[in-house]
């Protein structure tokens, strides 16, 4: 069995690591985080590397894994970042992949649907999917894995968002739930609460970590010769939330969002 290397041992790469359930070895900038791995010079030890760091440290992630045989870039990064840590992977002798995690990666940890492109992309799905891993092979160009994810957090995260947004002035109006019982039926099943729940808690907890992964999609954006407008309020959202320090818990909706408009308060 390959020994798997995780650079960054966050949320994901904890999570990843128990799925995969072997021997690994992984390094965090943050030292309650790491395992085995004292430098991440100690990942070329590795057969295999998932980096899985935040948006804005993939590049620095890359230059730091300079070495490593197989680099499995799973960071949110916009296909023009990726390919620019692909020339610094590739430089230094070493195979690179674009790998996208295209949903949440609680509870289906490493069995979380993945896509993977790349000039050796296909054969290294095949390694990948014999650990028990779902990757789809989606081409050898190195950046359209990442361009799919990224689209589809243009949604996921301007959605996020939105609830937040409508969240904070219906619970300052005072009227939660007739929006709520208004907008769910006009959309049958979508459980604008719920969403709407689960959507604060990921900005609370995620939300610099999901601001860093939108200015790559701004990017993305822009360079397409495009304005993000709604991609740049994103930012502002997710970074604004995830800034306050508010930790959710257990708590429901109602509790939720008087967090966020206490701590908005106490900013003003």
């Amino acid at each position: 069995m390959p020994k798997i290397g995780f650079l960054g041992f966050g949320e994901a790469g904890q999570a990843m690591a128990d799925g995969v359930g072997q021997d690994f070895i992984a390094f965090d900038l943050r030292a309650d985080r790491r395992r085995q791995a004292a430098s991440a010079t100690e990942l070329k030890q590795a057969d295999l590397v998932f980096s899985l760091v935040t948006a804005d440290q993939a590049l620095a992630a890359a230059k730091s894994a300079q070495g490593v045989s197989l680099y499995l870039d799973g960071n949110s990064c916009a296909p023009q970042t990726k390919k620019a840590a692909a020339q610094i992977i590739q430089a230094a002798g070493g195979t690179y992949v674009d790998l996208a995690i295209m949903a949440p990666i609680h509870p289906r940890k490493h069995q979380t649907p993945m896509l993977a492109c790349g000039p050796q992309a296909e054969a290294v799905t095949d390694k990948l999917n014999a650990l028990g891993m779902d990757v789809t092979f989606t081409g050898l160009e190195i950046g359209k894995a990442s361009s799919i994810k990224l689209c589809r957090s243009i949604a996921v995260k301007g959605l996020e968002a939105l609830e937040a947004e409508l969240s904070l002035v219906a619970h300052e109006l005072g009227v939660v739930d007739e929006v709520f019982d208004s907008l769910d039926a006009s959309y049958p099943g979508f459980d604008w609460r719920a969403r709407s729940t689960y959507a604060l808690d990921r900005m609370m907890v995620h939300g610099t970590r999901r601001a860093a992964e939108m200015a790559e999609a701004a990017t993305m954006i822009s360079d397409l010769g495009l304005d993000p407008k709604v991609t740049q309020a994103t930012i502002e959202w997710e970074a604004l939330v995830g800034g306050l320090g508010i930790e959710p818990g257990e708590t429901g909706f109602s509790e939720r969002t008087r967090l966020l408009s206490s701590a908005l308060g106490e900013r003003e």
